[in-house]
């Protein structure tokens, strides 16, 4: 049978660190905020908490996450209210409207009215808005930290686990 590994910390110890991280990454994410964003800083930052959760049989921290207002997904890829992402930039778009050459196009196509509805099409002009990275560069920032802290108490498999799998807690885009 395999030995083993005594751990190096206890686990009120690593749950403390790893509340602390989060804490750290909410922390510099309200930074974050506050300095690419005028608009959207208050209420984003006073929603934005972070979470951890421990195991019900051993009590050992297995996830830290961030729940946030569903409109910081919005200002992560720089889009609403009349701007769209398309092939990776941001363009200003607008919905097709009943009567138009596009309207006309698409019912020819087959697609049915409640679908037209939902079709954008690009305009021209406009200063495109740019994503603002308030959450995802701050996690890549801190995530060997959280490897380092993970590997300090389970092992080294579990740092490369969290160093592989810390693409989960980012924003998808």
């Amino acid at each position: 049978m395999a030995e083993v590994e005594p751990r190096l910390m206890t686990v009120e110890e690593f749950n403390a660190k790893v509340s602390e991280w989060g804490k750290r990454v909410k922390q510099e994410s309200h930074g974050a905020l506050s300095a690419l964003t005028k608009v959207y800083s208050g209420n984003l930052r006073g929603k934005l908490k972070d979470r951890l959760a421990t195991g019900r049989d051993d009590g050992i921290a297995k996830w830290v996450g961030f729940r946030f207002e569903k409109y910081g997904v919005f200002v992560a890829y720089g889009v609403g209210r009349g701007w769209m992402r398309q092939g990776g930039s941001v363009i200003r778009a607008r919905r097709v409207k009943e009567g138009t050459e596009e309207y006309e196009h698409h019912k020819k196509r087959g697609y049915a009215k409640k679908d037209i509805r939902n079709v954008r099409v690009a305009m021209d002009g406009g200063k495109g808005r740019k994503p603002k990275d308030w959450l995802d560069g701050v996690i890549e920032r801190h995530v060997e930290e959280l490897a380092g802290l993970a590997g300090e108490f389970f092992g080294d498999r579990s740092m490369k686990q969290v160093l592989e799998t810390y693409e989960r807690m980012k924003i998808k885009k």
